[in-house]
C-alpha cells in the first residue's frame, strides 16, 4: 500500500512554493544559468489582452444577463493592449469575428486568449534529451542537481583550505518547473542537446490537474520527438507559456526589470561579465539598468565586514568610514573567536557553540546616505535624479555565488531590523531605505545557509541566527555608535535614564512578586522577607535622588557620568535581588512536603545571607549620594577595594571565583579624590571581570576563575587582572568608548568602562589596558589605574 497523491496536489504545490510571477520568472532564468546558456536568456512577453479583461468577460458569460455578443466583442477589442503586436491583434479580431453567438464565444474565448497571450523563454544551454525530460524535468523534487552539489560540497570540505568555488548549480530542490504553472495554464517545451538531431517536445495543460477525481498517476505526460533542430550544433530549451494568469503591461515589466532583474546578479561586482538577460514586451526591448558606482562614492558612511574561518576559528574584521561634521574619519576593528561567541549568545534561543564556525565565511558592505545632504552628481544628474537612484538601489541584498537570494533587500523586507531599531534609538537613524548594501555567501562555503522551499528567505537554523546577529551588530551597533562617536566629539554624552529605570523596575517587579508568593505560602517567614523589601525601597530612594540631581544639572558632564554609574550599579544589584528571590521560590517549590519546614529554614537562611551582601553593596553607594557626590576626601584605596570585594563575596562563591589582593610596599594607599567615583571604577572593573570569567567557566568546567589586584603604593598604580578571555589588542581603546560592547544583545550597554575612565579623569587619574599579554597572546587582561602623585 502506498500514499495516493491527487492530481490537484501539484497545483497546490505550485501556488505554495512559487509565491509570485516575479519569483516564477526568476526561477526560469536560474534554469538557463544552470544550463550554462551561451547567449544568456531571452524573455519575450506577447500580450494582446489583459487577464482581468478576459476574466471579467468570462464571468459575464457565466451570469444570467450577459450583454449582446457583439457588444462584448467590441469591449474586448477596446480593452486590447495598445502596444499589441499586429499579428496577435489581427488574430484576436479574426477569432472574435467567428464567434457569432454567446455560447460559441464562451466556449472559444479561453482558446483565443491562450493563442494571443503568451511568454517565450529561450536559452542556448545544454538542453535536455527525451530521457532527461522523463527522469528529471517531470520529476518534482528530482535529486539530480542536489547530488552534484553535495558531491562538490564534500570535495571542498575535504580540501580544507581556500575560498569556496562556485556551486555547480543555483537550483537544487527540483521544484522550479512549477514556475510555468504559476505563469499560465498551458506549457509547450522544446529542447535538445548538441548530440541530438531533433527537438524533444512536451505539452502540458495544467487545467487537467484541477479534476478532483483524478490521481496524479491518472494523467499521462510523455515527451515526443519533434522537428529537426535549428542547426546541427544547436542546444538549448525554448519554453512557451500561454493562457497567462497575470496582468502584464509595459509599466509592470519595466518595474520588474528595475526592481528584480537589475539586481538578479550582483551589481556591485566590478569587471565580472554579467549573465545576459534580454526582456521584450510586444517586440520592444525593456532596459535593465546597471548600477552607477558613482552613487556609492556619494555615501556619507560605509561599513565593510569580513567574516573568516581560519584553522577552525572564526574572526571578524570591520572597516568603517564616516563623513563627520568637520572631516572624514575611519576605523578598523577586529573580533576573535571568544568575542563572536558572546556576541551571538541568546538565552531565548538554543544556539550551539559550533554555529559560529558552521555558519561559514561571508562578506558584507553597506553604504549609508543622509538624504538631506545628498547633492547632484555631474555623471548622474541633479539632486532629484541622485535621490531617485539611491532609492532604486536601496536595501541590504543577499547574494549566493553572485546571484540574488530573495526576498532580502526588497522594499517590504527588513531582515536586519534596521527600521525597528531606528525608531527606538537616539542619535543617527539607520533606516533600511538609507542603505545600499550587499552580503556575499556561497553554496559550498555556507552549506547551512539554505533557502526555504518557497523562496521566502533562509531556513531558520542556528547558523542563520549567527549570520543575521553579526550583521545586525555590525550595522546597528558598530556603525551607528561610530557615527555617533564622531558626532559626539563636539557634544556632551547623553545618558538615557528612562531605559535604566525601566530595567530596574522590571527586576523590582520580578522580585516583589516572588516575595509576595513566599509570604502567602509561608507566613512564618514574613520577618525575614522584610529585609528584601527594605533593600528595594532603599534602591528606589537612591535612584530617585540620582534622577532629581540629573534634572538639575543636565549640562554638567561629570555629574551625568556619576549618575549613569549609579544607574548601572543599581541595575546590577536589582538583577541579583531578582535572581536571589526567584531562586528561593524555586528551591521551596521543589522541596519535598515532609522536608518543607527544614527547607524553608535553609532557603531563607541563604536568602538572608544574600540580603546582607546586598546591604553591603548598597552601603558602598553612600559616597555617591547627593551629599557626597562632589566632596573630595582622603581615604585608603586598599580598604575600599576590600570593602567592595566583601560586598561581592556571595557572588564570587557562586561562580567559584577566587580573588587575590596583593600590595607592593605598604598595605595602604592613601588617595585624595571623590570616593564615590573610585567606587564606580572598581565596581565596573569587577562587574566586567565577573561577566567574562563566568562566560569562560560555562564553556570550560575545569577552569578556575580568578581576579588578581596588585597595589603598588610606591608607583601609585593599581593593576586589575583576571584570567578570563581578555580583550583583543585591536579593541584596547574602543572598550572605553560610550555604548561600545562585545556582550550579547541583552547585556549590551557599553557604558561601564567608559564611566570608569571618565571617573578616573575627573580625579586626575588614568585608566587604560596594559599592552602586556599576561594570559593569552594578542589578548589583554590587565587594567592599569595610575593615580595622581600625592601632595605629601
Amino acid at each position: 500500500m502506498h500514499f495516493r497523491v491527487s492530481a490537484r496536489t501539484v497545483l497546490q504545490l505550485g501556488s505554495e512554493l512559487i509565491s509570485s510571477d516575479e519569483v516564477a520568472i526568476y526561477e526560469l532564468v536560474k534554469n538557463a544559468i544552470d544550463a550554462k546558456s551561451k547567449t544568456g536568456v531571452d524573455i519575450l512577453l506577447h500580450v494582446c489582452l489583459s487577464y482581468s479583461s478576459f476574466l471579467e468577460v468570462m464571468r459575464e458569460l457565466d451570469g444570467d444577463k450577459p450583454r449582446p455578443v457583439d457588444e462584448i466583442k467590441d469591449s474586448l477589442l477596446v480593452n486590447a493592449e495598445p502596444t499589441a503586436e499586429p499579428d496577435a491583434l489581427n488574430r484576436l479580431k479574426h477569432e472574435l469575428a467567428l464567434c457569432k453567438t454567446l455560447p460559441i464565444l464562451k466556449k472559444r474565448l479561453p482558446g483565443i486568449y491562450s493563442e494571443t497571450n503568451w511568454i517565450d523563454i529561450r536559452d542556448t544551454g545544454s538542453g535536455m534529451s527525451a530521457d532527461d525530460i522523463k527522469t528529471k524535468y517531470l520529476v518534482i523534487g528530482t535529486p539530480a542537481r542536489k547530488k552534484e552539489i553535495e558531491a562538490a560540497e564534500a570535495k571542498f570540505a575535504a580540501s580544507g583550505n581556500g575560498a569556496a568555488p562556485a556551486s555547480p548549480y543555483l537550483g537544487e530542490k527540483g521544484v522550479g518547473r512549477l514556475s510555468v504553472m504559476r505563469l499560465g495554464w498551458m506549457l509547450y517545451l522544446e529542447s535538445a542537446t548538441e548530440r541530438e538531431k531533433n527537438l524533444n517536445e512536451l505539452t502540458i495543460d495544467w487545467r487537467r490537474f484541477e479534476d478532483l477525481d483524478l490521481d496524479l498517476q491518472d494523467i499521462d505526460i510523455e515527451p515526443t520527438i519533434g522537428s529537426p533542430k535549428p542547426s546541427k550544433e544547436w542546444s538549448g530549451t525554448n519554453i512557451k507559456i500561454s493562457g497567462l494568469k497575470g496582468n502584464w503591461s509595459p509599466r509592470r515589466i519595466r518595474d520588474i526589470a528595475i526592481r528584480e532583474f537589475a539586481k538578479l546578479s550582483d551589481p556591485f561586482s566590478l569587471g565580472k561579465r554579467r549573465f545576459r538577460i534580454a526582456i521584450f514586451f510586444n517586440s520592444e526591448r525593456v532596459e535593465i539598468p546597471r548600477m552607477d558606482r558613482e552613487i556609492l562614492a556619494a555615501a556619507h558612511a560605509t561599513v565593510k565586514a569580513s567574516y573568516k574561518i581560519r584553522r577552525g576559528a572564526p574572526s571578524l574584521d570591520v572597516e568603517m568610514t564616516f563623513k563627520g561634521p568637520e572631516r572624514k574619519e575611519d576605523k578598523h576593528l577586529h573580533f576573535a573567536n571568544i568575542d563572536l561567541s558572546v556576541l551571538t549568545d541568546d538565552a531565548n534561543e538554543e544556539i550551539p557553540a559550533y554555529a559560529i564556525n558552521t555558519v561559514g565565511p561571508f562578506e558584507y558592505e553597506a553604504y549609508w546616505y543622509n538624504r538631506q545632504k545628498l547633492r547632484g552628481i555631474d555623471s548622474i544628474g541633479n539632486l532629484n535624479t541622485v535621490r531617485e537612484l539611491q532609492r532604486r538601489w536601496s536595501g541590504i541584498m543577499l547574494f549566493r555565488d553572485g546571484y540574488r537570494v530573495l526576498p532580502y533587500g526588497e522594499d517590504k523586507d527588513d531582515w536586519l531590523g534596521l527600521d525597528r531599531k531606528a525608531l527606538a534609538s537616539p542619535g543617527y537613524k539607520l533606516n533600511k531605505a538609507q542603505f545600499i548594501g550587499r552580503v556575499q555567501i556561497s553554496r559550498l562555503g555556507n552549506p547551512d545557509l539554505i533557502d526555504q522551499t518557497n523562496r521566502e528567505g533562509l531556513k531558520e537554523t542556528p547558523e542563520k541566527y549567527v549570520f543575521v546577529e553579526i550583521l545586525r551588530y555590525v550595522t546597528q551597533n558598530l556603525l551607528r555608535n561610530f557615527m555617533d562617536e564622531v558626532n559626539r566629539s563636539q557634544r556632551h554624552v547623553e545618558i538615557d535614564f528612562d531605559q535604566v529605570e525601566e530595567r530596574i523596575s522590571a527586576f523590582d517587579s520580578r522580585a516583589r512578586q516572588a516575595i509576595r508568593q513566599l509570604k502567602s505560602r509561608h507566613p512564618e517567614s514574613s520577618l525575614e522577607l522584610q529585609d528584601v523589601q527594605e533593600i528595594f525601597d532603599q534602591m528606589k530612594q537612591y535612584f530617585d535622588q540620582a534622577r532629581a540631581l540629573a534634572e538639575q544639572a543636565e549640562d554638567e558632564r561629570s555629574r551625568l557620568i556619576q549618575l549613569a554609574g549609579i544607574g548601572l550599579m543599581l541595575e546590577v544589584i536589582a538583577h541579583e535581588l531578582a535572581r536571589s528571590t526567584e531562586t528561593a521560590m524555586m528551591s521551596l517549590a521543589n522541596a519535598e512536603t515532609e522536608n518543607l519546614p527544614r527547607n524553608i529554614a535553609s532557603t531563607l537562611k541563604v536568602l538572608r545571607a544574600e540580603m546582607k551582601t546586598m546591604n553591603k553593596r548598597l552601603r558602598v553607594l553612600d559616597p555617591l549620594s547627593i551629599s557626597g557626590r562632589q566632596r573630595r576626601e582622603t581615604f585608603d584605596l586598599v580598604s575600599l577595594i576590600e570593602e567592595i570585594f566583601e560586598g561581592h563575596e556571595l557572588q564570587f562563591q557562586r561562580h567559584r571565583l577566587k580573588t587575590q589582593l596583593k600590595t607592593k610596599g605598604l598595605r595602604r594607599l592613601d588617595v585624595t579624590g571623590v570616593k564615590g567615583m573610585y567606587v564606580q571604577i572598581i565596581e565596573n572593573l569587577t562587574s566586567n571581570s565577573v561577566f567574562w570569567l563566568k562566560r569562560r567557566a560555562d564553556e570550560d568546567h575545569s577552569f578556575v576563575p580568578k581576579i588578581t589586584v596588585v597595589v603598588d603604593s610606591k608607583m601609585r598604580q593599581i593593576f586589575f587582572e583576571d584570567n578570563g578571555p581578555g580583550i583583543s589588542s585591536d579593541l584596547k581603546e574602543d572598550v572605553f568608548r560610550p555604548f561600545f560592547s562585545t556582550k550579547d544583545r541583552r547585556r549590551r550597554q557599553g557604558l561601564g568602562l567608559y564611566i570608569a575612565r571618565e571617573c578616573a579623569h575627573y580625579n586626575d587619574a588614568e585608566l587604560y589596558l596594559s599592552d602586556e599579554n599576561t594570559v593569552h597572546p594578542n589578548r589583554l587582561n590587565t587594567f592599569v589605574l595610575e593615580l595622581p602623585q600625592s601632595n605629601d
